[in-house]
Order: structure tokens, then sequence, then C-alpha cells
């Protein structure tokens, strides 16, 4: 899972342009449940660690470090 500003996205290559490869990012649907999963546990009051073993119980290798910083951005972004 990496996270990105607008969260959980994927890179993908797309067309070729005149420099090169170009990279679009993509959302993934799963990532992205997952993080409203995260979100809604963090309000309810989860540590991070928890929100980390619920989400790895889903399939997504990820730490209770990686957690709190999507969490953060989710808070910067709205404070935005």
């Amino acid at each position: 899972m990496r996270p990105t500003p607008e969260f959980a996205t994927r890179d993908q290559l797309s067309e070729a342009n005149s420099a090169g490869r170009t990279r679009a990012l993509i959302e993934d649907p799963a990532e992205q449940r997952a993080i409203a999963l995260m979100q809604q546990m963090h309000a309810r009051g989860s540590s991070s660690m928890a929100i980390r073993d619920a989400i790895r119980g889903r399939s997504f290798r990820i730490s209770h470090e990686t957690v709190h910083g999507i969490l953060s951005r989710g808070a910067d972004a709205e404070a935005a």
C-alpha cells in the first residue's frame, strides 16, 4: 500500500510522450475501502496498531507507522 496525497493510489504506466513514459495515478477501490476503514476505526478511538492489524487481516502489508501517516494526511487534507 503506497500512500499519496490523495491516499491510496497505484502508479500505472500510460501512453508514451515525447519525453518517454509518463505515470498516471489511478484509484484502487480495495485500497480506498481500506482507508475508509482506517478512518472509521480512528474516529472510534482505535490505536494505530489495532488499525494495522485489521488492515493486515484484509491482506494488505502495512505498518502502524504507515497507518499513522495515512491518517495524518487525511487530517491535513481536511484542514486545507
